[in-house]
């Protein structure tokens, strides 16, 4: 995302946007089944701290636009993190659907430095120091239970439910709602 309100010619990048496959195994096929191919994840978003109100959830919005119009992916996940603070109210504003947790996972600390178990199984010069650290019984070797993640999901293309809407109101009882001279701030409960 850019911002062009200082000089058109050199917008600045503000915020920036990743989609791709789900990135836990089995994810499309659980929240999508009828096309797991369609199924993408928003993997991550960023913002500058310097931008106006609700600028992530209406990036999000336009994200969510482009995709229906320019994709055939269907249906988009993504997932809020409560160890880092995320509650998932930007999807919530966004329209997602809340679809349940992710189970808590188990990390190991080294010092201040968090690795996710899988790390142990790579051949990297990183993951044998992990395994050899892991194996003396280091001091530094510890770990720690994070939350569980909020899952999120938005079918892109379902059609707004602007029919349904004026169904409802049509079948609403709206009398004596708006009775003239009626000042009364009073809600009204179906």
């Amino acid at each position: 995302m850019f911002d062009d309100s200082k000089d058109e010619r050199f917008p600045e990048l503000i915020g920036a946007a990743i989609y791709g496959r789900p990135s836990m195994k089995g994810q499309a096929n659980r929240w999508w089944p009828n096309n797991p191919d369609g199924v993408l994840e928003l993997r991550r978003l960023s913002c500058i701290d310097d931008t106006p109100k609700n600028t992530e959830s209406f990036f999000i919005g336009q994200t969510l636009k482009w995709l229906k119009l320019n994709t055939d992916k269907e249906y988009i996940l993504s997932l809020a993190d409560p160890h880092y603070g995320h509650g998932g109210t930007i999807y919530k504003a966004t329209n997602f659907d809340f679809l349940g947790e992710s189970s808590s996972a188990r990390v190991m600390m080294i010092g201040d430095k968090q690795w996710h178990p899988r790390s142990l199984a790579l051949d990297k010069p990183f993951a044998r120091t992990l395994r050899r650290k892991i194996e003396v019984g280091h001091e530094t070797v510890r770990h720690e239970y994070r939350p569980p993640k909020l899952i999120y999901g938005y079918h892109l293309k379902r059609k707004r439910h602007r029919s349904q809407k004026i169904e409802r109101s049509a079948t609403t009882n709206w009398s004596g709602w708006f009775d003239e001279g009626n000042t009364s701030t009073t809600t009204h409960d179906d």
